[in-house]
């Protein structure tokens, strides 16, 4: 399985080199063909310079919600929980959306201004049989990640318009190759917490991730080698 998304304006994600953010970009998460290991990817389009973002980290398993659904056993909510830092909370013209939880467990619920959220739109659309819920939003606090002040945490939102993201029944069989001839970017391991992302997202054994960025952007780890 593998994982693509492009962005015209790359996104201030966690890990990304700055001088990505604001052009354009691509994320791949797959099995890395030199070592065949799950590693995520991002690559500058207009720099023609790619980041290796974080090793064991896969694409999103099919039933993820399903899968995250075991740790924290909660219906989707047709809002986000008051208290949540969201700007955009539904799409304009009213369609419903269901929005499931994806920070905390069961033993370990998290407050609300730092519940982070996978929403998809509440009608099933499609091609045939293959019917699926379009996404509307990703939203969520990063651990780690603190405001300037130090006084919280960063939170984010991706949101999609349900109006024009169309999943196509047939791609070419290139699409979910990443580029070739980018130049990679030295990255530093990145001292973070270990998060519910093996929840979520395909990796292997022990499902220990390994996140890197670029010098000045975190704290560095005591060793820069991927996980084996």
């Amino acid at each position: 399985m593998k994982f693509k998304a492009l962005f015209p304006r790359c996104l201030n994600l966690p890990g990304v080199p700055l001088t990505f953010v604001g052009r354009r970009c691509e994320f791949y998460m797959g099995r890395d063909p030199q070592t065949n290991k799950y590693a995520a990817y991002v690559y500058s389009q207009d720099r023609k310079e790619s980041f290796l973002l974080a090793a064991n980290f896969g694409p999103p398993a099919h039933d993820f919600m399903a899968r995250y659904n075991k740790l924290l056993t909660q219906p989707p909510l047709s809002a986000p929980l008051a208290g949540t830092p969201i700007a955009v909370r539904g799409p304009a013209d009213g369609q419903p959306v269901q929005w499931f939880l994806t920070a905390g467990t069961n033993n370990n619920p998290v407050p609300a201004n730092v519940q982070g959220y996978y929403a998809a739109m509440a009608t099933p659309v499609g091609y045939d049989a293959s019917l699926y819920k379009p996404p509307y939003n990703f939203s969520g606090a990063a651990p780690g990640i603190h405001a300037p002040d130090n006084s919280r945490l960063v939170y984010g939102q991706l949101v999609y318009d349900p109006l024009t993201f169309v999943i196509n029944p047939n791609f070419p069989t290139d699409t979910f190759e990443p580029p070739s001839g980018y130049t990679p970017i030295k990255p530093i391991c990145w001292k973070n917490k270990q998060m519910n992302c093996a929840a979520c997202h395909l990796s292997d054994p022990p499902h220990l991730h390994v996140f890197y960025t670029q010098k000045g952007r975190g704290t560095p780890c005591k060793s820069a080698a991927p996980a084996q």
